[in-house]
Protein backbone atom coordinates (compact mmCIF):
# COMPACT_ATOMS: atom_id res chain seq x y z
CA UNK A 1 0.00 0.00 0.00
CA UNK A 2 1.72 3.26 -1.00
CA UNK A 3 0.25 6.42 0.60
CA UNK A 4 1.61 9.85 0.22
CA UNK A 5 4.33 11.63 2.69
CA UNK A 6 2.79 13.96 5.17
CA UNK A 7 4.09 16.59 7.14
CA UNK A 8 1.94 17.31 9.60
CA UNK A 9 2.19 15.34 12.72
CA UNK A 10 -1.99 14.28 13.32
CA UNK A 11 -1.38 13.55 9.67
CA UNK A 12 1.05 11.27 9.99
CA UNK A 13 -0.87 9.27 12.76
CA UNK A 14 -3.23 8.79 9.68
CA UNK A 15 -1.11 7.38 7.23
CA UNK A 16 0.48 5.18 9.82
CA UNK A 17 -2.65 3.96 11.53
CA UNK A 18 -3.88 3.01 7.63
CA UNK A 19 -0.79 1.15 7.06
CA UNK A 20 -1.33 -0.60 10.56
CA UNK A 21 -5.02 -1.51 9.83
CA UNK A 22 -4.09 -2.56 6.45
CA UNK A 23 -1.45 -4.96 7.42
CA UNK A 24 -3.74 -6.10 10.01
CA UNK A 25 -6.28 -6.69 7.62
CA UNK A 26 -3.85 -8.81 5.57
CA UNK A 27 -2.53 -10.63 8.51
CA UNK A 28 -6.02 -11.81 9.59
CA UNK A 29 -7.77 -12.64 5.92
CA UNK A 30 -4.22 -14.77 5.52
CA UNK A 31 -4.94 -16.43 9.18
CA UNK A 32 -8.64 -17.22 8.18
CA UNK A 33 -7.84 -18.34 4.90
CA UNK A 34 -4.83 -20.54 5.79
CA UNK A 35 -7.11 -21.77 9.09
CA UNK A 36 -10.57 -22.47 7.05
CA UNK A 37 -11.85 -20.59 10.25
CA UNK A 38 -15.04 -18.69 9.06
CA UNK A 39 -16.73 -17.67 12.37
CA UNK A 40 -19.48 -14.95 12.23
CA UNK A 41 -16.73 -12.74 14.43
CA UNK A 42 -14.29 -13.35 12.00
CA UNK A 43 -16.39 -12.15 8.92
CA UNK A 44 -17.87 -8.89 10.90
CA UNK A 45 -13.92 -8.28 11.82
CA UNK A 46 -13.32 -8.53 8.50
CA UNK A 47 -15.80 -5.90 7.52
CA UNK A 48 -14.27 -3.71 9.46
CA UNK A 49 -11.22 -3.90 9.29
CA UNK A 50 -11.69 -3.58 5.47
CA UNK A 51 -14.07 -0.45 5.91
CA UNK A 52 -11.40 1.19 8.32
CA UNK A 53 -8.89 0.52 5.86
CA UNK A 54 -10.04 2.27 3.22
CA UNK A 55 -11.71 4.90 4.91
CA UNK A 56 -8.13 5.48 5.61
CA UNK A 57 -6.46 5.14 2.42
CA UNK A 58 -9.28 8.13 0.96
CA UNK A 59 -8.35 10.51 3.73
CA UNK A 60 -4.85 10.31 3.48
CA UNK A 61 -4.16 11.29 0.02
CA UNK A 62 -6.98 14.21 0.68
CA UNK A 63 -4.60 15.22 3.77
CA UNK A 64 -2.19 15.52 1.18
CA UNK A 65 -3.64 17.64 -1.33
CA UNK A 66 -5.05 19.84 1.86
CA UNK A 67 -1.11 20.17 2.70
CA UNK A 68 0.17 20.80 -0.81
CA UNK A 69 -2.51 23.37 -0.90
CA UNK A 70 -1.55 25.20 2.00
CA UNK A 71 2.16 25.06 0.80
CA UNK A 72 1.25 26.91 -2.63
CA UNK A 73 2.08 30.50 -2.56
CA UNK A 74 -0.91 32.51 -3.09
CA UNK A 75 -0.60 35.37 -6.19
CA UNK A 76 -1.36 37.69 -3.60
CA UNK A 77 1.66 37.18 -1.77
CA UNK A 78 5.36 38.34 -2.39
CA UNK A 79 6.90 36.00 -4.97
CA UNK A 80 9.56 33.57 -3.38
CA UNK A 81 12.52 34.48 -5.43
CA UNK A 82 13.25 37.83 -3.26
CA UNK A 83 16.53 38.57 -2.77
CA UNK A 84 17.59 39.78 0.15
CA UNK A 85 21.17 41.84 1.21
CA UNK A 86 21.88 40.98 4.21
CA UNK A 87 25.62 41.09 7.06
CA UNK A 88 26.26 37.53 7.95
CA UNK A 89 25.91 37.64 11.86
CA UNK A 90 29.13 35.30 12.75
CA UNK A 91 31.42 36.00 10.79
CA UNK A 92 30.32 39.83 8.99
CA UNK A 93 30.17 39.00 5.16
CA UNK A 94 28.18 40.71 2.73
CA UNK A 95 26.05 38.52 0.69
CA UNK A 96 22.57 38.12 -1.45
CA UNK A 97 20.08 35.22 0.00
CA UNK A 98 17.04 34.09 -1.51
CA UNK A 99 13.96 33.50 0.89
CA UNK A 100 13.51 30.10 2.86
CA UNK A 101 16.69 28.08 3.93
CA UNK A 102 20.12 28.76 2.71
CA UNK A 103 23.77 29.35 4.29
CA UNK A 104 26.32 31.64 5.05
CA UNK A 105 28.99 31.67 1.96
CA UNK A 106 31.87 31.94 4.11
CA UNK A 107 31.51 30.29 7.58
CA UNK A 108 27.95 28.05 6.73
CA UNK A 109 25.93 29.34 9.11
CA UNK A 110 22.31 27.76 8.36
CA UNK A 111 20.09 31.37 7.83
CA UNK A 112 16.30 30.91 7.38
CA UNK A 113 14.95 34.24 5.85
CA UNK A 114 11.05 34.33 6.31
CA UNK A 115 8.51 36.73 5.41
CA UNK A 116 5.75 38.23 7.27
CA UNK A 117 3.22 40.35 5.35
CA UNK A 118 1.07 42.90 6.80
CA UNK A 119 -2.78 42.07 7.47
CA UNK A 120 -5.62 43.82 9.13
CA UNK A 121 -6.32 42.87 12.56
CA UNK A 122 -9.17 40.96 10.83
CA UNK A 123 -6.95 38.88 8.89
CA UNK A 124 -7.19 40.36 5.59
CA UNK A 125 -3.63 40.70 3.33
CA UNK A 126 -3.04 43.79 2.99
CA UNK A 127 -0.09 43.29 0.42
CA UNK A 128 -0.88 45.85 -2.85
CA UNK A 129 -3.82 47.43 -1.66
CA UNK A 130 -4.07 50.79 -2.13
CA UNK A 131 -6.77 52.42 0.36
CA UNK A 132 -6.92 53.84 3.72
CA UNK A 133 -9.40 50.81 5.44
CA UNK A 134 -9.49 47.85 4.80
CA UNK A 135 -11.92 46.15 2.66
CA UNK A 136 -12.76 43.37 4.50
CA UNK A 137 -13.85 44.91 8.23
CA UNK A 138 -13.99 48.46 7.28
CA UNK A 139 -10.68 49.23 10.12
CA UNK A 140 -8.46 52.17 9.33
CA UNK A 141 -5.67 50.83 8.06
CA UNK A 142 -2.32 52.52 9.98
CA UNK A 143 -0.09 54.13 7.59
CA UNK A 144 3.10 52.22 8.26
CA UNK A 145 1.33 49.24 6.78
CA UNK A 146 -0.05 50.85 3.82
CA UNK A 147 0.97 50.01 0.21
CA UNK A 148 1.09 53.42 -1.36
CA UNK A 149 3.07 54.63 1.82
CA UNK A 150 6.11 52.12 1.43
CA UNK A 151 6.27 52.68 -2.31
CA UNK A 152 7.04 56.49 -1.77
CA UNK A 153 9.95 55.41 0.34
CA UNK A 154 13.62 55.49 -1.16
CA UNK A 155 15.33 53.42 0.91
CA UNK A 156 15.13 49.61 0.01
CA UNK A 157 16.30 48.36 3.31
CA UNK A 158 13.55 50.32 5.12
CA UNK A 159 11.02 48.73 2.84
CA UNK A 160 12.23 45.13 3.63
CA UNK A 161 12.17 46.50 7.36
CA UNK A 162 8.36 47.76 6.91
CA UNK A 163 7.49 44.21 4.77
CA UNK A 164 7.86 42.36 7.60
CA UNK A 165 11.46 40.47 7.12
CA UNK A 166 12.52 38.04 9.73
CA UNK A 167 15.97 36.94 10.06
CA UNK A 168 17.16 33.44 10.67
CA UNK A 169 13.82 31.87 11.56
CA UNK A 170 14.21 33.22 14.97
CA UNK A 171 10.93 35.68 14.25
CA UNK A 172 13.06 38.29 15.32
CA UNK A 173 12.26 41.54 13.08
CA UNK A 174 15.26 43.04 11.10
Amino acid sequence: LSLPRLDHPKARIVRWVTLGLATALAVFFAIVAVGEVWEDWAGRLLGVLAILTFCGTVVTPTLALIEYLGRRASSETMPGHVVVSLTCPRCRTPQQVHLGPSKCEACGLRINLETEEPRCTCGYLLYRLSGEVCPECGRRIAVQDRWAAMQEEDSPRRNTERRGFRSWGLGVRA
